[in-house]
């Protein structure tokens, strides 16, 4: 995505939004701001706790370009001259760059967590979605034609829209309270 590109949080699905005229006000409509990044977190968190140790080349396909993302955010908001965001995902950056499989394992085990509850959710997911994204991922990466790659990206999107709707789903029959 190009830089001024800034994430979204909404119905519990993190998107991205391109920049454009009309990114300001999609974003004000959609209460999205720079606090939406403490939701990185625990999507880096999870990651880390369930699927980081995972030796497969998708995953760390994947997380390569979580890492780029990641970077390429850090590059908006330093032209917005934003330090605390740009610090804080410089921190998102090296905890995905830790070997430590150690660091977010919980210390109680008779703790129920949000994570305990999350775990569920991966039940939910069908492993060819993992490699759907890995292998569009890599035709983006090698297309050329920017028009090309945001039509890879769309169609990503679609294919990923009826798995949004589960999860959407799932959350509001086990959060429900």
């Amino acid at each position: 995505s190009p830089i001024g590109t800034k994430i979204s949080v909404s119905n519990n699905i993190l998107s991205i939004q391109p920049p454009s005229m009309t990114q300001g006000v999609y974003r004000w409509w959609n209460n999205d701001n720079k606090d939406d990044l403490y939701y990185l977190f625990h999507a880096i968190r999870r990651y880390y706790k369930w699927y980081k140790s995972q030796n497969d080349e998708a995953y760390q396909y994947i997380l390569t370009w979580a890492v780029k993302g990641l970077d390429k955010l850090s590059e908006t908001y330093n032209k917005a001259d934003k330090n605390n965001i740009r610090h804080t995902l410089a921190l998102y950056r090296n905890v995905l760059d830790l070997k430590a499989d150690e660091i977010f394992k919980d210390n109680k085990e008779d703790t129920v967590t949000i994570d305990q509850v999350f775990k569920e959710i991966i039940n939910i997911y069908d492993d060819r979605l993992l490699y759907i994204t890995h292998n569009a991922l890599l035709m983006m990466e090698e297309e050329m034609n920017t028009e090309f790659k945001q039509k890879l990206l769309d169609g990503l999107i679609l294919i990923l829209e009826p798995m949004n709707i589960k999860i959407r789903k799932w959350i509001l029959e086990k959060m429900a309270c």
